[in-house]
């Protein structure tokens, strides 16, 4: 192993969060300034250190020291005088966990959203239903059905890629959640895992951002001669219910309810009203002013599937 060694507490802290991070910490107890047990729960009180593995090489011998020193988050607790061999074996077997622990954290990332994998991390799988009032954005590609079937799949595939990788990406900047990918659309939530001060003012600035950022795309896939996308995007705001839901050898965290459906059926919109981005009135009677007064309102329209009419703001220049 590679080795670096702090003189005292709060080096320790400053090597701690270096880049790259130490993989493993081993940390005595009695030091000057700053004994290890402060060290330890400082460490663990810092999301970017938090999950640093910390091993106590100390002479207290006590059960409550040894308690202390795992209770503030420790992952072992080894007395001196030590034995070597044991200290090697213990680091090692420490150091595959935590490499077992960061695969799993990397490969589940790249199947649902880090707010989710925290959470379902952190609850261990037991998250209920709750109720929240979110800001829900569902954005299509418009005509990709004819598109796909006149290309290649590796040209398809390359596209969706990159497409997604610009609408995530503006989605994240502004606090949503993508709750899922189907297809060539993408389905994203404001306000539901990540608490935001203005869930609808995010999820519209996120909406103008991905249309700002297909431009640019468009732009990259002209010089190349590919063909370029365009893309609708519904929002509304409403109620949802908010869970893991599936069979027990398959789920996913995910919303429904009728706020979902109607952001859908919104999106669909878009294409007959020749707007790029819609809202409706429910969404729009959220918005800080400033963001309110640049939509034009485009009258109450009925939503197909639902014996209910809407009212429908558009963003001209979208």
């Amino acid at each position: 192993h590679a080795l670096v060694a702090a003189r005292n507490g709060e080096k320790a802290l400053q090597l701690a969060q270096r880049d790259p991070q130490p993989d493993l910490i081993l940390l005595d107890v009695m030091m000057p300034e700053m004994d290890g047990y402060e060290v330890c729960a400082r460490l663990k009180a810092d999301e970017a250190t938090q999950d640093i593995p910390v091993i106590f090489i100390t002479a207290l011998s006590e059960a409550a020291d040894e308690a202390k020193g795992l209770g503030l988050g420790a992952v072992d607790y080894i007395t001196k005088p030590f034995n070597p061999d044991l200290v090697r074996a213990r680091v090692r077997n420490h150091l595959e966990l935590k490499r077992s622990r960061d695969f799993v954290r990397h490969v589940f990332g790249e199947f649902v959203s880090a707010e989710v994998r925290d959470k379902i991390i952190a609850t261990k799988n037991r998250l209920v239903g709750e109720r929240k009032e979110v800001a829900v954005l569902f954005a299509d590609i418009r005509s990709f059905t004819a598109y796909s079937e006149r290309n290649e799949s590796e040209l398809i595939v390359r596209q969706l890629n990159e497409y997604f990788e610009r609408m995530v990406q503006c989605i994240s900047a502004e606090g949503g959640t993508v709750d899922k990918f189907f297809g060539d659309a993408v389905m994203a939530v404001f306000g539901g895992l990540v608490d935001l001060e203005n869930a609808c003012d995010g999820a519209l600035r996120a909406a103008l951002a991905m249309r700002a950022s297909l431009s640019e795309l468009n732009c990259e896939w002209n010089v190349e001669g590919i063909r370029e996308f365009d893309n609708g995007i519904g929002l509304h705001f409403g109620p949802v219910l908010q869970g893991t839901i599936g069979s027990s050898a398959r789920k996913e965290f995910t919303i429904i309810g009728d706020t979902v459906n109607i952001s859908a059926r919104i999106e669909a919109l878009t294409k007959e009203y020749e707007q790029n981005v819609l809202c409706s009135a429910p969404f729009a009677d959220q918005l800080s002013p400033d963001l309110r007064e640049a939509l034009v309102e485009l009258g109450e329209v009925p939503i197909r599937g639902r014996r209910m009419t809407l009212g429908l703001l558009g963003t001209p220049g979208a």
